[in-house]
C-alpha cells in the first residue's frame, strides 16, 4: 500500500481531484463538482438518487485540530443541505477515536465510520486503483519507490544540470494528451521528436519524459546531449540509456551543423530504433524543423512527421490552461491581495482564454518575479497584456537594470548556454576596458548577480551560470537587434570565440551582412586567430568542444559554420590560416582535417599543395564512415587513382573487410551498410551486401532483446470543468 503524506505533495485542489477519482471509482457513482461559496458546504455531489443524495467534502489540513476547527464551521451547512449520506475524506491521519468524534459531529448525516475517510484510507485506495494513482504524476513520481529509483539512476556528463531543471518542473507540469502522444511514439519507435512555437512547452515534456522513464526503471542512464558527439561518445549497446537533446538544430534560429551531420544524426536515431533499450528525446521549434529539411537532404527524405509530437496551443483546453496557471501561482505563494484580484469577477477566466496563452510567459510572470514589479490593483491588467507583447515580460524588468548589469546580461547572451561565472566575469571586465567604461567591482558584481538570479539567470552548482529560460534569450536578440552599437561593442570586445558565433541568434540578413558589424567581426576574428580561447563548458573536460582539442583548425570551423557571410564577403580569409600544420596535428579528429580541407577555395593559396595534405591524411588512422567524405575531396583533388583495380581502392576493401568482423549488433551493421551506400554512389568497389547479409543474421541471432517498457497512462478527460476551474482558484485563498 502506498504511503503519500498529502499534504506536502497536493495543493488543495490536486487533493479535490484524487478524492473526486478515488470516490467515482469505488463507490461507482458520478460526482459533480462544485465552487466554494455557489452551494455552501458541498465539493462534490452525486445526485442520482435524488437532491444532494450524497454530499463528499474533501479536507487537506496539516493535523486532527486544524480539522476539527473546521469542520465545526461546516455543520450548519450540512443541516442546511440535509444530504441522504455524507462523507468527509481528509489528508489528516485519523484514529479511531478521531472518526468517531466526527461522526458525532454531523450525526446523522454520517452513518458509519467508514464515511470518514483518513490518510491512510485514501492510500488504501490508491493501492486498490492503480490507474487512479497513475493519473496523478505528483503522487507516484514522488513516492519513496520511485525517488530511489531515479537517485541510484545514472546521470552522465553535463546531465546533472538538465537533471536540477527536471526535478524542479516536476512541481508545475500538468498531464496532458500530448504526453499520452509523445509516451507512444517514443514506445512505438524508440525516439520522438517534440516541435511547436517558442514557449509552448517542448522542453517541459521531454523532462518529464526522462523523469518518468527513470522514475520506471532506473537501470536507465540519462544522458544529456549538448551536441550530436556526445551522443555518439557516449553510446552503449550494453546499457539502458535515455538521450535528451534539446534544440537539437539550433535554440533561436536553424544554424547547420559540421561534418555530415544529417548522416550521422539518421545513424545515431537508426541504431538507438534497433536498441530496444535506448530512449531518444529531441525537441525543437517548428520553424527551426523546416528550415533544417530545406537544406538536410536526409532530414528531408527522412519521414520525421511519424515520430514528430506537435505541441499545438489548441492541445491546451481550459482545464489543463487553468491547472498551468493553477500550479505556477500555487508554487510561488502570491499574496492574497493579489489572489482576490485574480478571483474578482473571475478574472483568472482572462489569462485562461487569452489568445496568445503561453506557459513560458507565465512562468516569467510569476516565477520571473515580474508580478512584484505590479501593483495589485494592475496586477490582471498587466499580467493579460504580457501575452499581447511577450517581450515586455522582460523589457520592465531589463529597464531597472542599471547599464552594467544590462551590459553583463547582453554579454552572457553572447555565450554558450552554460558558462563558468568566473569566466563570463573576465568576458566582463575585459569589455568593459576595451568600451573604457568602469566595470562593477567585486561586491557590486555579487549583488548585480543576487539581483538577476531567478529572473534573468539561473545559477548552477560547480558555479556555472546561464540566462533563465530561452524567452529571456529572445528578448535579448531582439534587443541587440534594435541596439547594433551595443552589438558592435560586444563583438569587438570578445576575448571567447563563441562571442562571435552571431548567425546563430541574429537571422536578420541586415543585421548578419551589416557592413559595421562584418568589420567588426572580421577585426575580431583576426585578433583572436593568434590564441583562440573557449568558454564552452566541458571543453577542458572531455567534451571536445571543437572537433579535438583547442586549434586553429576548429576555431575555422566554428566560426565559418556560425558566420558565413564572414568569409562569403572576404574571399581567401579562410584560405590564409590554412596550413601544413593542421593536417599534421595529432590532437585533431581526421573528420575535422576532411572537414577544413573541403572547404579550401585553392586559388587563394600559396605554398601549401593538395598532394601534401594527401600524403598526410594517407598516414592517419581512420574509419571506413571517414572515407564517405574524405574520397568526396580526392575526387575534387584529383590526386589519387580511384579506379576499382587502384591501391587506394583495393586499401579500402581490405579495411572494411577488417572493420566488418568487430561489428557486434543489428545497429552497428544497418549504419556500416548506410556507409558502405554512400561511398559506393561515389566510386565503384566490391558488393558486400551478401556478407553483410549474412553477418546480420548471425549478430541478430547473439543479439539480447529487451522489452520496451511501459510507461505512462491515459488520462480521463475531466467533467464539469467550469466548477472544477472555479473550485481550484478559490482554493488559493485557503493555503
Amino acid at each position: 500500500m502506498p504511503s503519500y503524506d498529502f499534504n506536502t505533495i497536493l495543493s488543495f485542489s490536486d487533493f479535490e481531484c484524487l478524492v473526486r477519482d478515488l470516490l467515482q471509482k469505488h463507490l461507482k457513482i458520478h460526482l459533480e463538482c462544485f465552487t466554494e461559496g455557489r452551494d455552501g458546504g458541498i465539493d462534490l455531489r452525486c445526485s442520482t438518487y435524488g437532491k444532494n443524495s450524497i454530499i463528499i467534502q474533501a479536507k487537506r489540513y496539516k493535523d486532527f485540530k486544524s480539522l476539527m476547527n473546521e469542520l465545526k464551521k461546516e455543520v450548519s451547512k450540512v443541516r442546511k443541505l440535509n444530504p441522504q449520506k455524507y462523507i468527509i475524506a481528509t489528508s489528516v491521519g485519523l484514529t479511531p477515536g478521531n472518526k468517531e468524534e466526527i461522526q458525532q459531529l454531523f450525526c446523522p448525516y454520517i452513518r458509519k465510520t467508514d464515511d470518514i475517510l483518513g490518510k491512510n484510507d485514501l492510500n488504501n485506495f490508491l493501492g486498490k486503483y492503480p490507474d487512479i494513482e497513475k493519473g496523478f504524476p505528483k503522487l507516484w513520481l514522488t513516492s519513496t519507490a520511485v525517488l530511489d529509483r531515479i537517485v541510484n539512476a545514472s546521470v552522465v556528463n553535463q546531465s546533472t544540470f538538465e537533471w536540477s531543471q527536471i526535478q524542479e518542473e516536476i512541481e508545475t507540469y500538468v498531464v496532458n494528451d500530448s504526453l499520452n502522444k509523445a509516451t507512444h511514439i517514443l514506445k512505438e519507435n524508440g525516439y520522438v521528436i517534440i516541435s511547436g512555437i517558442p514557449g509552448i512547452g517542448k522542453t517541459t515534456l521531454a523532462r518529464f519524459l526522462v523523469y518518468s522513464t527513470l522514475g520506471n526503471d532506473n537501470e536507465y542512464e540519462f544522458v544529456y546531449m549538448s551536441d550530436l558527439e556526445d551522443g555518439l561518445r557516449l553510446f552503449s549497446n550494453e546499457k539502458k540509456q535515455i538521450f535528451l537533446y534539446d534544440d537539437f538544430l539550433g535554440s533561436n534560429g536553424f544554424v547547420p551543423e559540421g561534418y555530415n551531420y544529417d548522416s550521422r544524426l539518421i545513424s545515431f536515431i537508426k541504431a538507438v530504433k534497433r536498441s530496444n533499450n535506448k530512449r531518444f528525446i529531441l525537441t525543437t521549434r517548428e520553424y527551426i524543423l523546416k528550415d533544417a529539411q530545406r537544406y538536410y537532404e536526409k532530414i528531408k527524405n527522412n519521414n520525421f512527421d511519424l515520430v514528430k509530437c506537435t505541441l499545438e496551443l489548441g492541445d491546451y483546453t481550459e482545464i489543463i490552461r487553468a491547472r498551468i496557471l493553477y500550479n505556477h501561482i500555487a508554487k510561488e505563494n502570491l499574496p492574497n491581495e493579489y489572489i482576490r484580484e485574480l478571483l474578482k469577477f473571475r478574472a483568472y477566466r482572462r489569462i485562461i482564454n487569452h489568445p496568445n496563452f503561453n506557459p513560458r510567459i507565465i512562468e516569467a510572470f510569476i516565477h520571473g518575479g515580474v508580478w512584484k514589479h505590479v501593483s495589485y490593483q494592475n496586477f490582471i491588467n498587466e499580467f493579460s497584456a504580457f501575452f499581447n507583447k511577450p517581450y515586455s515580460v522582460w523589457e520592465s524588468a531589463f529597464d531597472k537594470l542599471n547599464d552594467g548589469e544590462k551590459l553583463a546580461l547582453c554579454l552572457l547572451s553572447m555565450l554558450p548556454s552554460v558558462v563558468r561565472l568566473s569566466d563570463w566575469r573576465r568576458a566582463y571586465i575585459y569589455l568593459c576596458e576595451d568600451m573604457k567604461v568602469t566595470y562593477m567591482n567585486e561586491h557590486e558584481w555579487i549583488a548585480a548577480l543576487k539581483k538577476m538570479e531567478g529572473c534573468f539567470l539561473k545559477i548552477l552548482q560547480h558555479n556555472l551560470v546561464g540566462i533563465h529560460n530561452p524567452s529571456i534569450l529572445d528578448f535579448l536578440v531582439d534587443y541587440l537587434n534594435n541596439h547594433l552599437e551595443i552589438l558592435e561593442s560586444l563583438i569587438k570586445g570578445a576575448i571567447f570565440t563563441e562571442q562571435l558565433h552571431i548567425s546563430s541568434s541574429f537571422k536578420d540578413p541586415d543585421i548578419v551582412s551589416n557592413a559595421r558589424i562584418q568589420t567588426t567581426l572580421k577585426e575580431s576574428f583576426i585578433r583572436l586567430s593568434s590564441s583562440p580561447q573557449s568558454c564552452s563548458h566541458g571543453y577542458t573536460d572531455d567534451k571536445n568542444k571543437y572537433y579535438g582539442t583547442f586549434s586553429m583548425g576548429g576555431f575555422l570551423l566554428e566560426l565559418r559554420k556560425h558566420n558565413p557571410v564572414l568569409f562569403s564577403q572576404t574571399p581567401g580569409l579562410y584560405e590564409k590560416y590554412i596550413s601544413i600544420e593542421m593536417f599534421e596535428d595529432e590532437t585533431l579528429f581526421f573528420s575535422t582535417k576532411i572537414e577544413i580541407a573541403k572547404h579550401i577555395d585553392w586559388q587563394y593559396v600559396n605554398d601549401l599543395y593538395q598532394s601534401d595534405i594527401f600524403d598526410i591524411l594517407e598516414n592517419e588512422s581512420k574509419s571506413v564512415d571517414d572515407y564517405v567524405e574524405y574520397i568526396q575531396v580526392l575526387k575534387k583533388w584529383n590526386v589519387v587513382d580511384l579506379r576499382p583495380e587502384s591501391q587506394f581502392v583495393q586499401s579500402l576493401e581490405a579495411r572494411i573487410e577488417s572493420e566488418m568482423e568487430q561489428l557486434t549488433t543489428v545497429s552497428d551493421v544497418e549504419q556500416f551498410e548506410d556507409s558502405l551506400q554512400s561511398i559506393s554512389d561515389e566510386i565503384d568497389i566490391t558488393d558486400f551486401s551478401d556478407a553483410l547479409w549474412e553477418l546480420r543474421s548471425s549478430v541478430l541471432q547473439d543479439e539480447p532483446e529487451y522489452d520496451r517498457d511501459e510507461f505512462g497512462a491515459t488520462y480521463a478527460q475531466e467533467k464539469d470543468d467550469a466548477a472544477i476551474i472555479d473550485s481550484m482558484f478559490t482554493s488559493l485563498l485557503a493555503q
